[in-house]
């Protein structure tokens, strides 16, 4: 049986931040915190480039302190509404995305 979830995708990056905290420990706590059946997961790029012109490299010869982020939260599709506009207050420097995904599989340990 598949059931219908969002994959929230923000692209952002390593400077970003929220009061203060890194944008990226500030949606994991936010997520964390709702207590819904959600999984938030935090890539980081090795190269990137930002609509100011500033481009992150992951080279011995260039340190780059600012490397694109991606954060990626799947949710019922149900539970979206509740969480996207905090997510936009929270998101000042960023891309979110929302795509309708299709689960086939779930499987969790109860903790």
């Amino acid at each position: 049986m598949k059931r219908k979830y969002k994959n929230v995708v923000i692209f952002t990056s390593e400077s970003a931040r929220y009061k203060g905290k890194p944008l990226c420990q500030a949606i994991i706590n936010y997520m964390k915190d709702l207590k819904i059946h959600a999984r938030t997961f935090v890539s980081k790029g090795i190269a990137g480039s930002y609509e100011n012109g500033e481009i992150a490299h992951h080279a011995i010869e260039i340190i780059s302190v600012n490397m694109p982020l991606r954060i990626e939260i799947i949710l019922p599709s149900a539970e979206l509404d509740g969480i996207l506009e905090q997510l936009k207050k929270i998101v000042q420097d960023g891309v979110i995305s929302v795509n309708e995904i299709n689960i086939v599989s779930y499987k969790t340990k109860t903790l």
